[in-house]
């Protein structure tokens, strides 16, 4: 199999700086461009915008007045001999100014209420509720228009998921009546899936300072999880639950871009990092049977990682009397197999709120790393796995130094978010 070697770009780009891409392909053997543009929609898709009167501008997926742009430059990039895959954003996001579509609680109370957390970067993106059908055949439909339209000859989606995990609240939506009705729909207990949910936020918030030091000093281990906070067969179903929602639509989409396509096309998401995917209801495992690679988002470690992180030790410390900050990170770098890295035990360190925080990180390179194997463990091999990087920031020799990981673990391929780090230009 071909190596992969993929660069997220716009069609702008491609058409301002063709020599650009000749130079990555000398250079870091460019295959693949992942690209978004302006495109066409028939009426008939059109009709078929979710949004409320006077929002439909601001649907996900609603394309443009215009498709000039996007052919000249899928003209460009396969003169060039690249393929091209498709790119378009799903429900992360535009929750806040969509109070209809947004995402609610276990209380039917929107996300968008929420009171903002001191480090959950991610919160003011709320997402819309992926259990409202219009909206996902609005989805489906486009994807499938655009393939049958537009010589792409891929897909990999983006935003597919609800809010990242810092934003605590989201874990535990979305309760708005559609996804109870689909919850029923698809043979769960929603009572019984509110009850754990709500218990297990009542457990949470009155912990004891003492037996959280205990968790952290003596690592705890699932089972011991388990007993402690009582994670029941409610709370497994519903988070079981909300990974079927999103794997669900997405196996959809592909069976819609596929039967649209008179060709062979590749079809996917970029996938959260593996240690946190479920809390963004991705499922590894659940995509072995849907797509056709895997692309595991490892570029945001200050949005997607570290935040979580801080959120969810300072959240504790609100909570829990007497908590120092130093346990209670202790005790959620256990929580999440991070403990034996070399993570700061102070909130103030690991510097959310300071300019350029995550290139700033000392253990940055272990971070990536550790997900890297999470991801080449999580893929069983019956798809490729092309995980994503940020070659724009990130120090030469840490961008590297994954490359290479990624090679040695047996990842087909790499996703670049920029490649200055790496390409003078």
């Amino acid at each position: 199999m071909e190596k992969l070697v993929g660069l997220y770009t716009g069609t702008q780009q491609m058409l301002e700086e063709p020599a650009y891409f000749k130079l990555l392909q000398s250079e870091l053997g460019l295959t693949h461009v992942i690209m978004g543009g302006e495109y066409l929609l028939s009426e008939a898709t059109q009709a078929k915008n979710p949004m409320p009167p006077g929002q439909e501008s601001t649907a996900p997926c609603r394309g443009g007045v215009t498709d000039t742009e996007l052919r000249q430059a899928l003209d460009a990039a396969h003169d060039m001999g690249l393929q091209v895959w498709f790119c378009t954003g799903g429900w992360h996001g535009g929750g806040r100014g969509c109070p209809e579509l947004c995402m609610a609680d276990m209380h039917h109370e929107r996300m968008s209420e929420v009171p903002l957390m001191r480090y959950a970067i991610e919160q003011n993106s709320v997402a819309l509720c992926p259990g409202n059908e219009p909206m996902s055949d609005w989805f489906r439909t486009v994807i499938a228009e655009v393939m049958a339209t537009y010589p792409f000859e891929g897909v990999d989606l983006t935003h597919f998921r609800y809010t990242a995990p810092a934003f605590l609240h989201n874990l535990f939506g979305c309760g708005c009546p559609r996804c109870e009705a689909l919850a029923q729909r698809q043979g769960y207990d929603f009572d019984r899936m509110r009850r754990s949910v709500l218990s297990f936020w009542d457990r949470l918030q009155n912990l004891d300072a003492k037996a959280i030091r205990d968790a952290g000093d003596r690592g705890i281990g699932l089972m011991d999880l388990s007993e402690w906070l009582g994670i029941d067969a409610g709370l497994s179903q519903w988070f079981e639950f909300r990974a079927g929602v999103i794997n669900g639509h997405l196996r959809s989409f592909k069976e819609a871009a596929h039967a649209s396509a008179d060709r062979p096309i590749m079809f996917g998401s970029d996938t959260f990092p593996p240690t946190f995917a479920r809390l963004v209801g991705h499922s590894y495992k659940a995509s072995m049977s849907w797509a056709d690679y895997t692309s595991p988002l490892l570029s945001h470690v200050g949005v997607f990682v570290l935040s979580t992180f801080a959120t969810y030790a300072d959240i504790l410390c609100q909570w829990t009397d007497g908590l120092a900050e130093e346990d209670a990170l202790r005790f959620v770098y256990r929580l999440f197999g991070y403990d034996h890295l070399d993570l700061p035990l102070r909130l103030e360190d690991i510097g959310i709120e300071t300019p350029d925080f995550e290139n700033n990180t000392k253990a940055l390179y272990d971070i990536v790393e550790l997900e890297l194997h999470r991801a080449r463990l999580y893929n069983t091999g019956e798809i490729p796995s092309y995980p994503v990087i940020k070659g724009a920031t990130w120090s030469p020799d840490i961008v590297r130094r994954l490359i290479d990981a990624a090679e040695k673990m047996g990842h087909e391929g790499i996703i670049f978010q920029g490649t200055d780090s790496l390409v003078k230009w």
